[in-house]
């Protein structure tokens, strides 16, 4: 498909990730050689290749937050693989939605997950790893958002105001943020589950499926977690909000051990609260399993602008 296409339908962001390697040698250790390939594992502060090798990656954000929410649905195919591997593009970070892997409690679309694989087993010919993101952008379509079905929204009857698009309505929504809440608190949803392990069983599910198929990076737990009604807590270095950041742990934890339960290949990937971006105080602890790292995002507006980050570095 054409380049302008593909950029109008997506949502791309350039980022990069340093990983490097910390490997004994010897007279008798032979070079590695050749481009870098699955299984990617972590090594002390690093993440490696499968001859435990620095990788140094280059990448673009694949998201589609509409419709089908099947990236290959807008045409991105091997045309386009091809264009990003002749550029030097080396990983990419595919968005996978909530909304469209469980339509109904506890019900899973594999044909939409298999669509995923089809393009990460696509991306892994021309030598492009995938980072597979479970996106959410103020949850759900009833507040300008995306990501969590329908049934997963407790917003008690609170209103979706006011509707300011993102990202203001992540800090000012009332039904975003009570809503946001009872994610966090793990409140029962339909069938008296908790909504959080509806989310944990639904990336078990995706990561069994996903078991064995080539290229894939890792595993970004949940893209930019709110802090629901308590993000003010969050910006005070006082204070630091323990209980958002321990409720969001917890999340991590049982997400990070459903994917470890079906497969031992990739990166889990976690993300501190959003707001860290702003430079608030509350970094999140890491998920106990093998192989974690912390995705990071800077948005920091000084470093944007000037770089220069006087309050970036919470």
């Amino acid at each position: 498909m054409s380049r302008t296409r593909t950029a109008v339908v997506t949502v791309v962001t350039l980022f990069s990730t340093i990983i490097a390697a910390a490997a004994a040698t010897s007279a008798s250790a032979q070079t590695a050689v050749g481009a870098p390939k699955a299984p990617y594992a972590t090594a002390g502060r690093w993440i490696t290749d499968s001859q435990g090798r620095v990788y140094i990656t280059s990448g673009v954000n694949m998201v589609y937050k509409k419709g089908t929410y099947q990236p290959s649905d807008t045409g991105f195919s091997d045309d386009d693989a091809a264009f990003l591997q002749s550029i030097g593009v080396d990983s990419v970070r595919l968005g996978l939605a909530w909304k469209a892997v469980e339509p109904s409690p506890g019900v899973y679309d594999d044909k939409y997950i298999d669509g995923l694989i089809a393009t990460t087993r696509m991306l892994d010919r021309y030598g492009i790893s995938t980072l597979v993101d479970s996106h959410q952008d103020m949850q759900n379509e009833r507040f300008q958002g995306q990501g969590a079905p329908d049934w997963a929204v407790k917003d008690k009857g609170w209103p979706s105001f006011p509707q300011l698009g993102f990202p203001a309505n992540s800090l000012l929504n009332l039904g975003l943020l009570v809503s946001w809440d009872a994610f966090l608190d793990n409140e029962a949803g339909p069938g008296g589950v908790g909504l959080q392990d509806r989310y944990a069983a639904m990336w078990g599910h995706v990561a069994k499926r996903f078991k064995n198929v080539p290229g894939v990076l890792g595993w970004d737990i949940i893209n930019e977690p709110l802090a629901g009604s308590k993000w003010g807590e969050c910006l005070d270095p006082a204070n630091r909000c323990p209980a958002v950041v321990a409720k969001l742990g917890r999340l991590h934890e049982k997400t990070g051990r459903a994917i470890r339960a079906q497969t031992s290949n990739g990166v889990v990937m976690y993300e501190p609260i959003a707001l860290i971006t702003l430079g608030a105080p509350a970094l999140t602890a890491p998920p106990k399993v093998k192989n974690q790292a912390l995705s990071y995002h800077s948005y920091c507006p000084f470093i944007t602008l000037f770089n220069f980050q006087p309050f970036c570095e919470g």
